[in-house]
Parts: C-alpha cells; structure tokens; sequence
C-alpha cells in the first residue's frame, strides 16, 4: 500500500503507482490535521493525521525508482510537521503503528 519514513521534521510517504500515472491523475489534500490522497478517483488514503503538519509548506512528486526489472513509479508525498523535534507513531490515525 505505502511506505514511510519521518526525520524530527517531516514526514515522508512512499506509494507504489502503475507506470502510466501522471500528475493530473493525483490529488493530494492536506490541512493542518488531515490527508487525503487520490488516485484516478481512487482514494488510496483518507483520515486525520497522527498530529499536526504545515499544510502549505506540503510537496509530492512521482518518480521513477531502481533500475532494470525493479524499476517502478512511485508518488512521494512530503509533510512537514508543525511541532518539529517529535516522532509520530502513525501517519494517519488507525493506520498500522511503528514501534
């Protein structure tokens, strides 16, 4: 479904897309506290986040990653959070938790 990863200051989705994805097919929605991302009119995810982000300092990007047979396209998604210097457990609440 997606990866992610978090420094003190942003947080960082990776979602695996089908190679003819272009960016109008993309919608990415963030306030300070909620995300909604949308595929070709598929929401790939929906819900509050795990706290607060700075909605307009948001980016994405698709992207190509890896080479030859693993290659594949991927939507980045950057969030930065409003309250740097913390962790979050999740992304979106009711998502899987990191330990």
């Amino acid at each position: 479904r997606y990866s992610w990863t978090q420094s003190l200051k942003e947080v960082t989705l990776s979602i695996p897309v089908d190679d003819d994805v272009r960016g109008r097919d993309v919608q990415v929605a963030v306030t300070h506290d909620t995300l909604k991302i949308t595929i070709r009119g598929e929401v790939l995810l929906d819900g509050r986040l795990e706290a607060e982000s700075l909605p307009d300092d948001h980016t994405w990007l698709l992207d190509t990653e890896g080479v030859g047979a693993s290659k594949r396209r991927v939507l980045t998604v950057y969030l930065p959070k409003m309250k740097g210097n913390s962790w979050w457990s999740a992304v979106v609440a009711g998502e899987p938790q990191v330990d």
